[in-house]
């Protein structure tokens, strides 16, 4: 299992980037005071983003817009799933400028991760986990353990125990920008390897529930 770990480990940070924003926080930049900028019902790859349902409007000086750290490239517009106040969406990224990291970057403490082939779920909130394979039963997971990479701000391992059951479940997690599900052309934030104490490891990719 170590040496599972360290090869993973080596693999995820070779593709890692610096550009990773945890915790994708942003100020709305380039809208007109007259203006405001749209929230997308949904943007997909061969649509246009013009044509999708406007679910509300950002103020042109709004500050802490949050994002999920999902997003999708449609010609030269890279465009981010956010929440403002009580409204979800997408927005064209070109109008929002991240907040700068300060620190230490806290681990999020609310992921929806996913996987295909097997399709699953992986929902973590607080202190718990919760996972599912399609056609199986839901299976549930105290988060006993999380530590974060020695000399990386964007790694860390999460230790599943399942009640009563002996062995742990490890959650490696690396903030990348740039995981996919090769099922669709969204981009999430953060890759996922699971590694069970006698099963074939699962990835997946995760994104920040706002």
């Amino acid at each position: 299992m170590k040496m599972m770990i360290f090869a993973l480990v080596t693999l995820l940070l070779a593709a890692g980037s610096a550009s990773a924003r945890l915790p994708y926080e942003y100020d709305v930049t380039g809208i007109a005071k007259t203006d405001t900028l749209n929230i997308r019902q949904n943007v997909h790859h061969g649509s246009k983003p013009g044509d999708a349902k406007i679910v509300g409007t950002i103020p042109w000086n709004a500050k802490g817009v949050l994002g999920t750290g999902k997003f999708i490239r449609i010609k030269k517009a890279k465009w981010l799933e956010i929440r403002y106040r009580n409204l979800r969406g997408w927005v064209n990224g070109a109008y929002l400028k991240p907040l700068p990291r300060k620190g230490a970057i806290k681990f999020p403490t609310a992921l929806h991760c996913t996987g295909t082939e097997p399709f699953w779920s992986l929902k973590f909130r607080d202190k718990s986990a919760e996972h599912k394979i399609v056609g199986g039963a839901k299976a549930r997971y105290s988060v006993t353990r999380s530590r974060k990479a020695f000399n990386r701000r964007d790694t860390w391992v999460l230790s599943l125990k399942k009640g009563g059951k002996a062995g742990t479940t490890l959650a490696l997690m690396v903030n990348t920008d740039r995981c996919s599900d090769d099922m669709s052309n969204l981009i999430y934030p953060i890759h996922l390897y699971l590694l069970w104490p006698e099963k074939r490891p699962l990835t997946g990719c995760c994104t920040v529930v706002r």
